[in-house]
């Protein structure tokens, strides 16, 4: 409601909005935006999903995900990383970021499917000799005792679930990590 309203006001008084896509949902709008308007989206799907909403081309501009931005100082530490990494590759452990999404939270699967998924896909990973998991949750879950109770229950090694939020955080998981999992 709030963007609605904000957009109602804007038309009204002919000010330009710019509506940026967050997360994987803009493939439609409802209501439709009133002029004048933009909007930034992720990729040339959702370009096309809006045009295909009725929405003239020439108000999507397809920009990326703009938390990419943020990924930059991190770059550099990659290179780095690459370097030390064919300097010493026996024995290191591989380190495993797995990041979540709220499937609970948004009525796509019940806690206890949900948690029998975890269970099966660390048991998946854990086949691959010399792993280390970090499970980073999506900031909207709040059940971080329900994977800490898979990890505990299950007895297994070298799995942790952090919570923590921020873009910097998860670019410096991601840095720290030689394989990154998402759904």
């Amino acid at each position: 409601i709030y963007e609605r309203c904000l957009s109602a006001i804007a038309s009204k008084n002919n000010i330009p909005i710019i509506l940026i896509q967050h997360g994987s949902g803009l493939g439609y709008l409802e209501p439709e935006l009133l002029p004048p308007y933009k909007i930034a989206v992720f990729s040339e799907y959702y370009k096309k999903k809006l045009i295909e909403q009725n929405v003239q081309k020439e108000n999507i501009k397809v920009t990326g995900p703009l938390i990419f931005d943020n990924i930059y100082p991190y770059l550099s530490q990659e290179e780095n990383k690459e370097k030390q990494e064919k300097k010493n590759t026996e024995n290191k452990p591989i380190n495993i970021l797995l990041l979540t999404i709220p499937f609970v939270e948004q009525n796509y699967f019940s806690n206890e499917k949900h948690q029998e998924y975890i269970k099966t896909i660390i048991e998946e990973i854990k086949r691959v000799p010399n792993t280390t998991i970090t499970i980073k949750l999506h900031p909207v879950e709040k059940n971080l005792r329900d994977y800490q109770k898979i990890i505990d229950s299950n007895q297994f090694p070298n799995v942790k679930v952090v919570q923590k939020m921020g873009t910097a955080y998860l670019y410096e998981l991601m840095s720290q990590n030689d394989i990154i999992i998402s759904f």
